[in-house]
């Protein structure tokens, strides 16, 4: 029960501190969830792949999915309830204050401060999921490039910037080149 009421608040803490969106939740979610030994972090690369390939938001469907691993289908459902219940009460807290203030200096420099900070916690998780997916990682320390793996990442790196092609077509697309590749 106590371990239930533990991820309950985590989630709850991941939804209230996600100012940003998905990308930005990543940090704290893996701060929370791999500690605990909820997920491994090959666990959690690959839910965050899944996430972002699936319908919905990335707390959301890793709260449901460690919700689920821990307690079932109760877990899922508490858990992601959890990761909501802060936005829901924020906005309706705020949506009144922002009508009237949004035009105010002072609250915008703070929006131009968090999506500041968002783009810093979006970088990092993004230099981390650099290394972890494209060095192999020997007992201490990521020691060579896995070519494969930079294979791909530069093809979809291209597929997106260059020929803008359909953020799914390049999952699926990765995901091909992963079988012929590996």
């Amino acid at each position: 029960m106590i371990e239930f009421l533990v991820m309950l608040k985590v989630f709850f803490k991941v939804g209230l501190l996600s100012i940003g969106g998905g990308l930005a939740s990543i940090p704290i979610l893996k701060g929370e969830v791999i500690p605990r030994g909820w997920m491994t972090e090959t666990e959690f690369i690959d839910m965050i792949a899944i996430a972002e390939s699936s319908p919905g938001p990335i707390g959301i469907n890793v709260a449901t999915y460690v919700g689920f691993k821990q307690f079932g289908l109760l877990g899922a459902i508490s858990a992601s309830i959890a990761e909501v219940m802060p936005a829901f009460i924020i906005i309706i807290i705020v949506a009144d204050f922002y009508e009237k203030y949004r035009e105010n200096i002072h609250v915008k420099k703070v929006f131009w401060g968090v999506r500041s900070a968002v783009v810093g916690m979006i970088g990092y998780i993004g230099i981390e999921f650099l290394f972890i997916c494209l060095y192999v990682k020997n007992d201490i320390w990521y020691s060579r490039i896995d070519y494969r793996s930079l294979v791909i990442a530069i093809i979809i790196l291209i597929s997106l910037q260059f020929k803008k092609m359909n953020p799914i077509i390049c999952i699926i697309l990765g995901g091909l080149l992963g079988v012929f590749l590996f």
